[in-house]
């Protein structure tokens, strides 16, 4: 059994993981697929928090900017 890091605690990531793991209990699923599906879910997660992270970015530089045209 593994344990969620203290920082990590995106709901969405974990669900998706236990049901791989529920899938391969049950004989549901190969390792080889399990394994693949734990890669997906890692790369998914780290191009949606670049997307989100510059998405932020973005948007604050143009309300900064709006600001400062308004004062």
């Amino acid at each position: 059994m593994r344990r969620v890091v203290l920082g990590d605690r995106d709901l969405e990531k974990i669900a998706l993981l236990n049901d791989i793991s529920r899938k391969m209990v049950m004989g549901g699923c190969t390792l080889e697929y399990a394994f693949k599906k734990m890669k997906e879910i890692k790369i998914e997660k780290k191009i949606f928090n670049f997307i989100s992270y510059n998405s932020v970015n973005i948007i604050s530089a143009i309300f900064r900017n709006n600001v400062r045209r308004n004062i």
